[in-house]
């Protein structure tokens, strides 16, 4: 899959978000697991009886209808961790990278890291690795076959139960890829479940008020039963959550979707999201789509580059706004630090759409994925771009954007994400970039230029860049 999606309007300092609390005494932590007892239980089943030959259960559901949640309550439950000798998550996403997936998986059966040997080396070690153990992998996300093809002879069937599910949306996907057990089509929420979700999320442990239960009851009958519909109206709801005039309204507003399709309603309960943020939150909103699907970002990182852009004036304001995102729902928590601070975030892929398919309409960002034998460069005139590609650059590419002007010169920020950039003439160009103003090169070996810009007293470099560099 390749996306390019476009560059961006200037954006201001602004000051803090003062319509939610800077200081947040209780952040949201875990994802609520409302619902999916009964298929929880099955899945289980599937996984420990059964036959004893290596099987693969799909789990397959449209965007936002709860298959990681599924998979990874059933992952994580006592039934399932006694019952296999190692267990391995591994998230998939549209681009993927063979040697990645691998290495992830290798280092979590193994609890080692490889030593940089060739994929099919990392492969049989794998293969290996996994001989005589009960093993379950969880291939989370799968879009196509061919991911499966990459990995497949690398789980060794010894018949004693081992099993690997994996989740996907397609459910041709989920068909080919079965081996015993027919492809597990995930139900939707009931209305109780939902509206449970709904007040879970919006009061966390206080309960939600008697004068609250009926509106709240009549919002849930319209979020189809979408985990993730439920989440987004709930960060809506909550920053007014004590109004019941404020339930009313956003219950009236999603009557407005109802005619829609499923995969359509929740892209639309995300535009209600966003239209509900404050306007200093927006773009930091959609700098996510920057990032690789389903990648968990750095929040250092993530701070560094939101001040480096203006969004905000420094460090503190700007983890007050990582956390108005969290507590809109619109931003995960995927790990803390031993302090409890947020470490690593991410958001959904639905989201991630969002933000990469608004980019493109306000014209914030371009953001170039992909394979990089697809990779051909472009007169780009926007002012963002992002680089994340999946396999390196051939020597044919290399020589041809060396010849190319690849980058316009009103590019004012360069991010890169990925290690696969050899050949990729930075060198060439960096000084042609006279309005650049942050550069995120820590996906590639550039001491020259870190050299050069430390040494250098050329007008050609802005000083203003110099201090947003990130290596």
């Amino acid at each position: 899959m390749w996306s390019a999606d476009v560059a961006l309007k200037p954006c201001y300092v602004v000051a803090p978000f003062k319509h939610l609390p800077t200081r947040h005494s209780n952040p949201v932590t875990d994802e609520e697991i409302v619902g999916f007892g009964n298929d929880t239980e099955k899945m289980i089943q599937y996984l420990i009886r059964g036959t004893n030959e290596l099987d693969v259960v799909p789990i397959v559901g449209m965007g936002g209808q709860g298959k990681t949640t599924i998979a990874r309550k059933v992952y994580n439950s006592d039934n399932i961790v006694s019952h296999f000798d190692v267990r391995a998550w591994c998230i998939i996403s549209q681009t993927y990278n063979r040697r990645k997936l691998l290495q992830e998986i290798f280092s979590q059966v193994t609890c080692s890291k490889d030593k940089g040997d060739k994929d099919d080396i990392l492969a049989d070690m794998l293969r290996k690795s996994l001989m005589g153990k009960r093993y379950l992998i969880v291939l989370d996300d799968m879009w196509d076959c061919m991911a499966w093809d990459d990995l497949r002879l690398c789980f060794p069937d010894v018949g004693n139960r081992s099993r690997i599910v994996v989740t996907t949306r397609l459910e041709n996907v989920g068909k080919k890829v079965k081996y015993h057990t027919d492809p597990y089509s995930l139900p939707f929420l009931t209305i109780e479940e939902s509206c449970q979700l709904l007040q879970r999320k919006v009061f966390q442990q206080e309960g939600c008020p008697p004068e609250l239960q009926y509106v709240s009851l009549e919002i849930a009958k319209k979020c189809k039963g979408l985990p993730l519909v439920v989440v987004l109206v709930a960060g809506i709801i909550k920053k007014r959550k004590s109004e019941e005039s404020w339930w009313n309204e956003v219950k009236d507003a999603l009557f407005d979707y109802l005619d829609r399709e499923s995969e359509e309603y929740s892209r639309a309960t995300m535009q209600l999201s966003f239209d509900n943020l404050p306007d200093c939150l927006k773009p930091c909103l959609l700098y996510m789509g920057m990032f690789p699907e389903d990648k968990r970002i750095r929040v250092s990182k993530l701070i560094s580059l939101w001040v480096a852009e203006g969004f905000m004036q420094n460090s503190e304001s700007a983890e007050d706004y990582l956390m108005d995102l969290i507590s809109s729902n619109m931003v995960m928590v995927s790990k803390r630090s031993y302090n409890g601070k947020v470490k690593y975030c991410q958001v959904h892929d639905v989201v991630h759409h969002f933000c990469l398919e608004k980019s493109r309409k306000e014209k914030f960002m371009l953001a170039v994925k992909g394979r990089v034998v697809q990779f051909q460069p472009l007169d780009w005139k926007g002012s963002r771009v992002s680089f994340s590609f999946s396999e390196k650059l051939s020597k044919s590419t290399s020589l041809r954007s060396k010849t190319q002007k690849p980058f316009h010169e009103h590019l004012r920020s360069l991010i890169t994400i990925g290690k696969y950039f050899v050949g990729f003439p930075l060198r060439s160009w960096i000084h042609k970039l006279r309005l650049l103003k942050v550069l995120d090169l820590n996906s590639l070996e550039v001491s020259y230029l870190s050299s050069y810009i430390k040494t250098t007293k050329s007008p050609e470099v802005p000083c203003s860049f110099c201090s947003q560099i990130l290596f």
